[in-house]
């Protein structure tokens, strides 16, 4: 029985794209991992970008959507993982800009509700877990004032 030669970097990186969408950046680290020259994966990158298969806005609204459906994130929390996968800020910033309201504070309460649900009291780590969601600060400050009223 023989082995299988190895597929090229085009066909790992539509095997790859298959199995969910990725970042652009993401695509090429995993690439570089697998070991396949720099050349061929820039020229890999390049052609998926004309037919379309990668779009990093596109990717980005998607991703957004995703993580905001499994419930309250902040728009700092979604900044932050975006940009981890190589998303620029412009880009990062249009996907949130689309999907997140500016003002988090509605969203906030929702979360601390269910804080609060599963037992949590303490104001102080309520706030630094609304911090880890990425809301803003002015939220978390708006969230903590109205509990105490």
């Amino acid at each position: 029985m023989s082995a299988r030669p190895a597929p090229s970097c085009y066909d790992k990186a539509v095997e790859l794209l298959a199995r969910r969408p990725h970042f652009e950046l993401e695509l090429k680290r995993k690439l570089e991992t697998r070991g396949y020259p720099r050349e061929a994966i820039e020229e890999t990158l390049a052609r998926l970008r004309r037919s379309g298969y990668i779009d990093d806005r596109e990717t980005a609204a998607g991703f957004v959507s995703q993580r905001l459906s499994r419930g309250g994130l902040g728009r700092a929390r979604l900044l932050a993982d975006l940009r981890a996968r190589g998303v620029v800020h412009e880009v990062a910033m249009e996907a949130i800009n689309a999907a997140v309201p500016e003002d988090d504070l509605e969203v906030a309460r929702e979360v601390a509700r269910r804080w609060r649900n599963r037992g949590g009291s303490d104001p102080q780590a309520l706030a630094r877990h609304l911090a880890r969601k990425g809301f803003s600060s002015g939220s978390i400050a708006r969230l903590l004032s109205d509990a105490e009223d």
